[in-house]
């Protein structure tokens, strides 16, 4: 697939009037477009992308990761850390330092799914304070 990038041109026409020009622009970013080798009716009709499953672990020079294409109503996506390893990176890198990453589709009733409910009670009991509600904003 090609990329061209071409800047947009503003066409002002010249008038014998005097009229005060219009103010610059206070965005700081270049006014570019992208165009691509896909016509806009083609990218309108293409299917939305697809979750794709995976299961990725660091290991000593980079990550392994290995990929498959399952069906499922449902979407996990799990990450573990080793906490020394995340104590002092922002919570928006922290994704980088997961030992282990899992996105996994499947439906409700799967027997992985299963297994994740019971993991889900088992850690639900050892919060002993009463939740509080939150509205979203």
């Amino acid at each position: 697939m090609l990329w061209f990038f071409r800047r947009k041109s503003k066409e002002v026409k010249a008038k014998e009037t005097k009229r005060k020009a219009p103010p610059p622009s206070k965005s700081k970013r270049p006014n570019w477009r992208v165009f691509d080798s896909d016509s806009e009716e083609e990218s309108a009709t293409r299917a939305p992308q697809q979750l794709r499953s995976s299961y990725t672990k660091r290991v000593a020079d980079g990550v392994v990761r290995r990929c498959a294409q399952l069906e499922g109503g449902l979407f996990l996506d799990l990450k573990l850390y080793q906490v020394d390893d995340i104590k002092n990176v922002h919570p928006r890198k922290r994704h980088e330092k997961a030992v282990l990453a899992l996105r996994f589709q499947a439906d409700p009733d799967s027997p992985e799914l299963t297994a994740l409910q019971q993991l889900l009670h088992r850690c639900k009991s050892r919060f002993v304070e009463e939740g509080y509600f939150s509205l979203i904003s």
